[in-house]
């Protein structure tokens, strides 16, 4: 499983604050709008304001990848190789 997140903040802020992305890609101008919805919403639930007129800063983005390991010893990860 891999889950990405973005680094965001409001353009006056110093702090950033993480955004769990619902997508794996941007495909639509649609799917810009629903990220920064859920900016404002995650914002909003932290510190109980949003503020939908501000510009907002995406600074870091970030894939986890989650996996299981197979019984009986530890597991490798299996990349391709570099061309």
């Amino acid at each position: 499983m891999i889950e990405f997140a973005v680094e965001a903040r409001y353009a006056s802020q110093v702090w950033e604050i993480e955004v769990p992305l619902a997508m794996e890609r941007f495909e639509t101008a649609s799917s810009a709008g629903r990220l920064n919805e859920a900016f404002h919403a995650m914002h909003e639930r932290i510190f109980a304001v949003r503020d939908p007129g501000s510009v907002i800063e995406y600074v870091g983005w970030t894939a986890t990848a989650r996996c299981g390991l197979r019984d009986g010893g530890p597991g490798a990860f299996v990349g391709r190789e570099n061309p």
